[in-house]
């Protein structure tokens, strides 16, 4: 034991001395800074109810904006005077010729594109590399939700009102679309100035349990290639 401290002792300035140059190697190992990361927003410009809390998805022919900011370190790096160019499924849509630094395009979804729309945007000369990054925004086909009078799935002796909610054309209003209801094989009087509503008066003769076969077919005006259908069978108290 005398022996060990006696050792021990004797070689404390080597132990010493071999921590400090360890630590001034661990010191001076360069540290690698992450990549710059791009940040990507958009939002489509086609229809949803106001009560829709989700995100809107495109269909093809929406209007969209897409944003970035490009991050590095942790900081929202400047790339005003850098050139930028943007492309939609490898086609160019926005270059340097349209000005320096653009971080948002709008265009609409092209009609070759199926199931997502490919975004590329490149950086070009940003601590002299090029930065690519592409986003894809998935897209969707419109669709439409018919709104029951109970969460049951039961209808009452005498009128309920059933409401068509569209989802996804690419419209500004309902007015746009051409609303057609089918009642048991039959079309059903509807509300004039409001077709996304549906009135269905249920006769006391009618049975309980009586299921009721009612269909809807959402058609946009300006483009027949747009709509949407729907059946459901609500069945009498």
């Amino acid at each position: 034991m005398d022996l060990f401290v006696k050792t021990l002792a004797k070689n404390v300035p080597m132990i010493i001395l071999f921590f400090l140059f360890g630590a001034v190697f661990l010191l001076n190992i360069p540290t690698t800074s992450a990549a710059p990361q791009f940040w990507f927003s958009w939002q489509a410009g086609n229809y949803a109810p106001s009560w829709y809390q989700g995100k809107v998805l495109p269909i093809v022919g929406s209007p969209i904006t897409v944003n970035f900011e490009l991050i590095d370190n942790g900081q929202i790096a400047d790339i005003s005077q850098n050139k930028i160019r943007w492309y939609v499924n490898d086609r160019l849509i926005i270059n340097e010729t349209n000005g320096l630094g653009i971080q948002s395009a709008r265009f609409s979804i092209p009609d070759y594109a199926v199931n997502a729309v490919e975004v590329r945007v490149s950086v070009v000369g940003y601590q002299d590399e090029t930065l690519d990054r592409i986003l894809y925004i998935p897209l969707s086909q419109p669709e439409v939700v018919i709104e029951m009078p109970s969460a049951d799935g039961k209808i009452s002796i005498g009128e309920s009102i059933f409401r068509a909610s569209p989802f996804f054309f690419n419209i500004n209003n309902l007015n746009q679309l051409d609303f057609e209801w089918v009642v048991n094989g039959k079309q059903p009087e509807t509300f004039g100035g409001t077709p996304w509503l549906l009135s269905l008066t249920i006769d006391s003769k009618i049975s309980a349990g009586t299921p009721i076969d009612l269909s809807l077919t959402v058609n946009n005006i300006s483009n027949d290639s747009e709509s949407a259908a729907k059946n459901i069978q609500p069945v009498v108290k």
